[in-house]
């Protein structure tokens, strides 16, 4: 099992447009996914959140390389600041603990 979140700030006047990108995502695009078990996207103010859970970060990969998702991330990178998406990935076959 992998997990990504997906975190940015949305752009000045881009808000509508990203909450329609992301809403095609999660409701249109990712659903047809196989090995995709759990994606969601949240809007709060100026912030912008996916979460998702894979069976693989190959298969995500793979996903975010198919001709149905590709075209969207040009798309979505115009309505944030500074075009970058900060991801930070889990991959839960692998527990670390640290005592601090």
């Amino acid at each position: 099992m992998f997990m990504a979140v997906i975190k940015a700030k949305i752009a000045p006047g881009m808000h509508t447009e990203m909450r329609e990108l992301s809403d095609y995502l999660q409701f249109h695009v990712i659903p047809k996914e196989p090995d995709c078990d759990f994606f969601e996207c949240y809007i709060d103010g100026d912030n912008f959140v996916a979460i998702e859970r894979w069976s693989s970060k190959e298969k995500m990969e793979e996903s975010a390389s198919a001709e149905n998702t590709r075209h969207i991330d040009p798309l979505m990178r115009r309505c944030i600041v500074g075009g970058e998406f900060r991801a930070d990935f889990i991959n839960v076959n692998k527990v670390e603990s640290i005592s601090i």
